[in-house]
């Protein structure tokens, strides 16, 4: 069996494996009676590529079910729907930098505002200056003046009554400001109000997929690679790890960091006092399975069905439960050097303490 993946779903040391996907397999092999020998493979390449040499009989992990890879192998039911997200330094995402991200769309809609402003005010103010010169003076830039302050009252719908058209053509393009004024009024008070609102939500980015074009972003797998280059049009960095990835953040050698959603997480719990948060966005979502070699389908079969059983009896939500559960308190396991050793690495497991705020979702 080859062992593959990022933390939560696979953690390893020497022989020693646990994790999320790890735990589903190991309720699998126990309901089946399967015996297995493990090994860890750093690179998902190298692990298919034995597996398609029928040198492993089974590869287990966050098995991305695709296409290209069931040209080769037996893949199981999915027992896990992941999602694609983007971590980025905090100060990127400040109200000024998403005021600046997302100010396009808003100022446009001004824009547009200010242009029929004026345009209404000309006619209006040509209209009156010759009979009603005491409201709209026939001064260019006093009667100008009065009339878009006129038509600006007007549109907002407050009325004072100090600037009235007496005029035919006045009137009926007051009229008609009117009725066009406080739907464009309305439109632009909600457009306002839901971008501020949006803005101020905690952990949401203003950095977008075209803000990052050709930027250099980090992934630590090739389906982070792909997305990045599809999705973003920007230049995938390949890092062993998130580890790796994140050092690449922290000084300013990649403007983000790709990956699945629940890795890039809890790389982020093991690292609290990083100034770098996961945007609530999703930009991509994947199925995670076990494959199989074709040389062992009777014992792809039994797996199967298990697996799907585990699914129906809730079996495998609990195992994921546990470990959100552990998530926002304590990360339930980390890999730590052995005391008094450096080549030796051992898995030591933390004791869970009651979270202050068991309600807060970790995204996982």
């Amino acid at each position: 069996m080859g062992v593959v993946g990022h933390a939560p779903y696979v953690l390893h040391a020497e022989n020693a494996f646990e994790g999320v996907s790890l735990d589903v397999w190991k309720m699998i092999a126990r309901n089946l009676g399967l015996q297995y020998d493990a090994r860890y493979i750093a690179r998902f390449e190298d692990a298919a590529r034995l597996l398609r040499e029928e040198r492993l009989d089974v590869l287990v992990g966050p098995i991305a079910i695709t296409s290209s890879l069931a040209k080769n192998a037996l893949l199981t039911q999915p027992y896990y729907r992941a999602t694609f997200g983007m971590a980025v330094p905090e100060n990127d995402v400040t109200l000024l930098g998403r005021i600046r991200q997302k100010l396009g769309p808003i100022a446009g809609s001004i824009a547009l505002t200010m242009l029929l402003v004026l345009l209404v005010a000309f006619f209006v103010w040509r209209a009156e200056r010759r009979v009603n010169a005491e409201q709209f003076s026939k001064d260019h830039g006093k009667g100008l003046g009065d009339s878009i302050w006129f038509t600006v009252v007007t549109m907002m719908g407050v009325g004072y009554g100090d600037k009235v058209p007496i005029t035919r053509a006045g009137r009926i393009l007051s009229m008609g400001w009117m009725l066009v004024g406080i739907v464009m009024a309305s439109s632009l008070t909600a457009g306002i109000t839901t971008f501020f609102t949006v803005a101020s939500l905690p952990h949401l980015s203003a950095v977008s997929p075209a803000s990052l074009k050709n930027a250099p972003i980090a992934v630590a797998n090739k389906i982070g690679a792909k997305l990045v280059e599809e999705r973003f049009e920007a230049e995938p960095l390949m890092a062993p790890d998130y580890e790796q990835a994140f050092s690449k953040l922290a000084d300013g050698s990649v403007k983000a960091v790709v990956g699945d959603r629940v890795e890039l997480l809890y790389y982020l719990r093991l690292h609290p006092k990083s100034k770098i948060i996961v945007t609530e966005t999703n930009y991509e979502v994947m199925h995670y399975g076990f494959a199989f070699s074709k040389a062992v389908r009777s014992e792809f079969s039994r797996v199967n069905v298990e697996l799907l059983k585990l699914i129906e009896d809730g079996s495998i939500r609990e195992i994921f439960l546990d470990w959100r559960r552990g998530a926002e308190q304590v990360p339930i396991s980390v890999l730590v050097p052995a005391t008094g050793s450096s080549d030796h690495v051992q898995i030591e497991r933390l004791s869970r303490k009651q979270h202050s705020s068991p309600g807060v979702s970790s995204g996982f």
